[in-house]
């Protein structure tokens, strides 16, 4: 459900949503160059959630930590 966390039933932050933002992080910060394309942050319903102004620090936190 992480790569597709709109098609749960309930529309709230929870485990899946947090999972889906790092997931997507992790493949853009790993360097690994896969054959699959990566997953794509659900900016759709991260707005809906009301954290689009969370997304860019959100991106950066994860950069620091997964690049350190």
């Amino acid at each position: 459900m992480h790569h597709q966390p709109a098609r749960c039933d309930e529309l709230i932050f929870s485990p899946t949503v947090a999972v889906h933002v790092a997931d997507v992080y992790a493949h853009e910060f790993s360097g690994a160059n896969t054959e699959v394309p990566p997953p794509q942050l659900d900016h759709a319903l991260l707005a809906k959630l009301g954290f689009a102004e969370r997304i860019e620090l959100w991106h950066d936190c994860c950069k620091e930590i997964i690049t350190a």
